[in-house]
């Protein structure tokens, strides 16, 4: 699209953006506008190698959101995160839910999906410490209407204590680790 006729009727001096498809500008073409100064300057987020140092190109990397690269590159970042939700209850870049990064533990953990209303925390310690069960370490983050409280406990919580705790008024989901 972007050869030698079309660049010849730009005006002396202008700027080429491409920021579309690299193949929509012809690179000798492109180059020699600029050598012969018709061109000021051409910016380009598809970096090819004769581009790269010439004279009036500003290379940038490409950082389109469709190309399958990026694609690729996404499947690995869900499964990842899916993988980490699995095995520690972390969540990383929900929609809804806030971003909770957690560290791999020993102990015996409970995720909780619930309201962001007041009292859910106190509710929910309520329940495990009424079974006598110590909680190592808590994490509680929200966002919006919604909430997620990590809790690692000494022991492992029977049915009973997550059916509990499920049943609870704005309680979504519960799930040990």
């Amino acid at each position: 699209m972007f050869n030698a006729a079309l660049l010849a009727q730009m005006k002396p001096g202008a700027a080429l953006l491409n920021f579309s498809r690299g193949e929509l500008a012809v690179n000798a073409d492109v180059l020699a506008a600029l050598s012969a100064g018709h061109l000021r300057r051409y910016v380009t987020d598809f970096p090819q190698d004769e581009l790269i140092d010439a004279p009036g190109v500003i290379a940038i990397p490409h950082l389109g959101a469709s190309t399958p690269e990026s694609e690729d590159n996404c499947v690995r970042m869900v499964a990842h995160q899916i993988d980490r939700y699995l095995r520690t209850g972390s969540i990383i870049n929900s929609v809804n839910y806030p971003n909770c990064e957690l560290a791999p533990c020993t102990c015996h953990r409970l995720a909780v999906m619930h309201a962001n209303v007041p009292n859910m925390v106190g509710s929910i310690t309520s329940l495990i410490a009424g079974r006598g069960i110590n909680i190592d370490n808590m994490v509680n983050k929200s966002r919006g209407q919604f909430a997620y409280t990590v809790l690692d406990l000494d022991e492992m919580p029977d049915e009973a204590l997550t059916g509990a705790i499920a049943a609870a008024d704005h309680v979504y989901r519960v799930r040990a680790l």
